[in-house]
């Protein structure tokens, strides 16, 4: 049932029934279980971002599993401890605990989950704007995915080899990435996927000179946000818009609104000159 209500992002429902389950697992010394919980428990505070509480939950699961030689279970949580090492901008820090991570996958020939982790160390070279080993990680993590038939997982790497592209100006290849990302999304009926490709497009168009469909592509995702109750998605990319907005001529700027205004979105948001 936790799983159940996490997959619909009803977090707090998600914790609730992990916690009922971790009380039994610990009443009967079912460590094994236990250890998994927490886990979990952990990827619902990351979800929160509750780094605190997150880290607290995932070094208890590590110790369990570190003490029983669960190593599959411990290269798991080493990745989550990366990514929240990362969220603390420890970039050092969060590439130790991957490579911890890695060598176990490789080790035992867990391409799959390899992948994830080489994902993730191109998420860190990323930030540390080390563009070059960023892209060669992400490629790395899907080959495998392309191979497995992970479109999914696809779809994230092809989105984030987009962003690798548009920091290096490479306006051309981040719309072809960014577009194989939004014809994943778009197939799967995923919305969030497809908002998220949608506001980097618009940013995309704004930063190639086309006005038009940068009203078009953020105002989309800016629909799909608010239509999932999703109001810190929608502030985010109604920001996102209203920087190119903000940078752009008198003439660029009424295209905006009226593009604004056809979406049907209310008052253009307030902060624009």
């Amino acid at each position: 049932m936790g799983r159940i209500a996490e997959e619909q992002r009803d977090f707090v429902a998600a914790q609730e029934w992990y916690l009922k389950s971790v009380v039994i697992s610990e009443k009967h010394g079912d460590l094994h279980d236990a250890a998994a919980t927490y886990h979990q428990l952990g990827t619902i505070a990351l979800e929160q971002h509750n780094l605190e509480a997150a880290s607290a939950w995932y070094l208890k699961s590590l110790d369990i599993k570190e003490k029983h030689h669960d190593m599959h279970g411990a290269a798991k949580t080493y990745h989550q401890l990366g990514i929240i090492a990362q969220e603390r901008g420890d970039f050092e820090t969060a590439r130790e605990w991957c490579m911890k991570s890695l060598a176990i996958s490789e080790r035992q020939g867990n391409s799959y989950d390899a992948a994830g982790t080489y994902h993730h160390l191109g998420m860190i070279a990323a930030a540390e704007r080390n563009f070059g080993a960023a892209r060669e990680w992400y490629l790395k993590s899907l080959a495998i995915k392309e191979k497995h038939h992970d479109m999914h997982g696809a779809a994230s790497t092809y989105y984030e080899l987009g962003k690798v592209a548009l920091d290096q100006q490479d306006f051309d290849t981040a719309q072809e990435w960014y577009l194989k990302s939004l014809a994943v999304w778009e197939r799967n009926g995923n919305l969030h996927g497809c908002a998220a490709n949608y506001s980097a497009l618009g940013f995309l168009a704004a930063q190639k000179g086309n006005m038009e469909d940068c009203g078009k592509w953020f105002t989309r995702s800016v629909r799909i946000f608010l239509d999932a109750g999703d109001r810190d998605s929608a502030d985010i990319a109604i920001q996102q818009l209203l920087f190119s907005y903000n940078q752009m001529s008198s003439e660029n700027k009424q295209t905006i609104r009226a593009i604004w205004r056809a979406a049907d979105l209310g008052e253009f948001p307030t902060g624009s000159t």
